[in-house]
């Protein structure tokens, strides 16, 4: 996917950007970069194409055979309170406002990460802290794979993914990195407030449905009565409320 990068340098001068017509993962190469100095200031990798992509739970991300792969760097040299849940939900809520205006699309969410589209998987967002050696918090890489072409999903994955497709140009890819890069910004630099949990509530497929939730030890049912501005997601079961911060949540089968 070929952008005007001069036009998002103007836009966008607080970032610099990077390129890449294929690269492993670039959250990967964004933490590298962290752990190693190699970046002072926010940075912004793009590739076309990922060979080791990754998702939450380290689970390999499928639609790595053309899209858009793209890592954002906030280095961090001062302490402050960081939560990477909630800055997935914000980021995600960013994310799928900017494709449905960019693209007139549907986007939805699903907690915690993922982008869906006609009930499909279209992409996905990870939020990674980075620390020194000292356990010190040195920045943070927010990562986000969209399925922007039609070689975007593989054949065996069609019945669980979709690829944007519907308006998708030259100009509109333009348009929406710009905007969604600008958005991300504002979102993570904004004082912490949880005015956008109404707008992710809005785009939650969950939101006051029923679910199943699947922890380490526990399988829980129950109806998602709310989110929380620290990203959880929270579960009325027939006994009690749980909040739930990590774990994998599917619809229930009545």
């Amino acid at each position: 996917m070929e952008f005007n990068q001069e036009q998002l340098q103007r836009a966008l001068p607080s970032f610099d950007f990077y390129f890449f017509d294929e690269i492993e993962s670039t959250n990967k190469t964004a933490k590298q970069w962290l752990e190693d100095g190699k970046v002072e200031k926010n940075a912004v990798l793009i590739a076309d194409q990922q060979t080791g992509g990754y998702g939450s739970h380290a689970r390999k991300w499928s639609g790595d055979q053309s899209g858009l792969y793209c890592s954002i760097i906030f280095p961090i040299s001062n302490m402050v309170p960081i939560n990477p849940g909630a800055i997935t939900m914000q980021t995600a809520t960013v994310i799928a406002q900017t494709l449905n205006e960019v693209y007139q699309s549907d986007v939805k969410l699903k907690w915690v990460n993922d982008l869906i589209l006609n009930r499909k998987k279209l992409g996905g967002i990870l939020c990674e802290l980075v620390t020194n050696l000292n356990n010190q918090i040195i920045g943070l890489v927010i990562g986000f794979g969209i399925n922007i072409s039609k070689q975007s999903v593989p054949a065996e994955l069609e019945s669980i993914a979709i690829n944007l497709s519907e308006n998708v140009s030259a100009d509109n890819n333009q348009k929406f990195i710009t905007q969604v890069l600008d958005g991300i910004k504002k979102s993570y630099h904004s004082e912490q407030n949880d005015s956008w949990l109404n707008d992710y509530k809005e785009l939650s497929t969950m939101y006051q449905q029923m679910v199943e939730v699947d922890l380490n030890d526990q399988h829980l049912v129950g109806r998602v009565a709310d989110f929380r501005d620290d990203g959880a997601l929270v579960l009325k079961t027939s006994e009690n409320v749980v909040p739930i911060l990590a774990g994998t949540v599917s619809f229930h089968e009545k």
